[in-house]
C-alpha cells in the first residue's frame, strides 16, 4: 500500500510540475505578443468581445466590482467602462507585459494581478465580485473547475461572462484539408492536441457545463467566423501573434517554434497547394448568472 501511495504522489506531483512548467511557458510566450495582440488576425477576438458587452449592458447597469480573470491588453474592461457603471476594476493576468498594458488603458479604478487564473482565489475574497469574466482560458486551465472559482468569487445574483473557442469548429471540412498532408499533420501532432484539448466540444456542451456549475443561463450566442489563411504571414499571425495557437505552443521549445514558423512559411511554396486553408472559427459567448439563493 504504501508503494501505491509513493507512485501516487509521484504522480501528482510530476502532473504539478508539467503543469507549472507549461504555465511559465505560456507567460512567456504571451509576454511575447503584447505589443502584437491587437492584431487580432480576421477580427474574431473583438466581435466576440462585443457580443460578450452586449450581453452584459443588456442584463447590468451599474457594478461594484468587475473582475477580468484573463485581463491580456484590457480591451474589453475598457469596452465595458463604455456600457457599464463600474467602481473597481480587477484585472488578472499571467503575463506582466499584458498587464502593464492594461493598466494603462483602463486607467482610474484598476486593480492589477499578475498571477493564474487558477489561483486567483488567494488575491480575492470570496462572494464579492459582481461580474467575472472568463474569456478565452479554457485552452490553460480546466474548465470545470474555472467555473466553480468564479461561482465562488460571485455575490448571489452576480454574473459570469463566459467566451471559449469550441472543438465543433474542427469539422469534416477542417480536417479534410488538414488530412490531405499527413506528415505534417503528425509532426506537428494536432489532432492529439485538440482531442485532448480543454475547451468545449460544442456550443451546447459549453452551456450544459455553466449549468452543472450552478449558474442559470442569462444570454446565449454561438458566434461563426468565415476565415481563410493565405500564407505563411498570415497563419503565424492567426496561431501565435493572435494567440489563437499558445496554449498548444507552451508545449514548444524555442527552437521547435522557429521550426514551425518556417514550416507554415514553407507550405506557401508553389506546387504545395496547403494555402488557402479556409475554415469556419467557432465561438460560444454565455452570460451566466449564480442564483440569488
Amino acid at each position: 500500500m504504501s508503494g501505491i501511495i509513493a507512485d501516487s504522489g509521484r504522480l501528482v506531483t510530476a502532473g504539478l510540475r508539467k503543469a507549472m512548467g507549461r504555465m511559465r511557458a505560456t507567460k512567456h510566450l504571451y509576454d511575447q505578443i503584447s505589443d502584437r495582440y491587437d492584431l487580432d488576425f480576421g477580427g474574431v477576438r473583438a466581435a466576440a468581445r462585443r457580443q460578450c458587452v452586449e450581453q452584459i449592458a443588456r442584463q447590468i447597469d451599474s457594478a461594484h466590482t468587475v473582475l477580468d480573470c484573463a485581463v491580456g491588453v484590457g480591451d474589453i474592461l475598457e469596452e465595458i467602462r463604455s456600457q457599464v457603471r463600474v467602481e473597481q476594476f480587477i484585472g488578472n493576468d499571467i503575463s506582466p507585459e499584458m498587464l502593464k498594458l492594461a493598466t494603462a488603458r483602463v486607467g482610474g479604478g484598476f486593480r492589477g494581478i499578475n498571477g493564474s487564473a487558477m489561483e486567483i482565489e488567494q488575491h480575492v475574497e470570496s462572494g464579492s465580485q459582481c461580474l467575472v469574466l472568463s474569456h478565452l482560458l479554457y485552452d490553460y486551465c480546466d474548465s470545470t473547475e474555472l467555473l466553480r472559482i468564479a461561482y465562488r468569487l460571485l455575490r448571489p445574483g452576480g454574473y459570469v461572462s463566459v467566451m471559449s473557442t469550441t472543438k465543433s469548429q474542427y469539422d469534416g471540412y477542417f480536417w479534410q484539408q488538414a488530412n490531405r498532408f499527413p506528415r505534417i499533420l503528425k509532426l506537428v501532432d494536432f489532432r492529439r492536441k485538440v482531442e485532448e484539448g480543454t475547451t468545449p466540444e460544442s456550443h451546447a456542451h459549453h452551456m450544459a457545463l455553466l449549468e452543472n456549475s450552478g449558474f442559470e443561463i442569462v444570454e446565449q450566442d454561438s458566434l461563426k467566423f468565415p476565415l481563410t489563411i493565405h500564407d505563411g504571414k498570415e497563419a503565424w499571425s492567426a496561431l501565435f501573434e493572435s494567440g489563437w495557437g499558445l496554449g498548444s505552443f507552451s508545449e514548444y521549445r524555442p527552437i521547435e517554434l522557429k521550426l514551425v514558423r518556417a514550416l507554415l512559411s514553407a507550405l506557401a511554396a508553389p506546387g504545395m497547394g496547403f494555402y488557402p486553408y479556409a475554415f469556419v472559427g467557432h465561438i460560444s459567448v454565455v452570460l451566466g448568472r449564480k442564483p440569488m439563493s
